[in-house]
């Protein structure tokens, strides 16, 4: 099963619908442009707006979240 990789839009890219701070399932990654997912459209974003997020497991995020409490 393939892993769904997604991104924080950090940067203000007019023309597009993506708001600043979304985070989107990226299509891929190349090295100049990413190619990102929104409402079953996608859209060349260049790739200093974006920045990768770690997925983290449910279960370990919330039992990370008690120790910080």
């Amino acid at each position: 099963m393939k892993r769904i990789e997604y991104v924080e839009i950090i940067k203000k890219i007019p023309g597009t619908p993506f708001r600043l701070g979304g985070i989107y399932e990226i299509e891929r990654m190349g090295s100049a442009n990413a190619r990102v997912r929104i409402n079953n459209s996608i859209y060349q974003v260049p790739k200093e707006a974006l920045q990768v997020v770690e997925q983290v497991e449910r279960e370990r995020w919330e039992e990370n979240d008690k120790i910080h409490d």
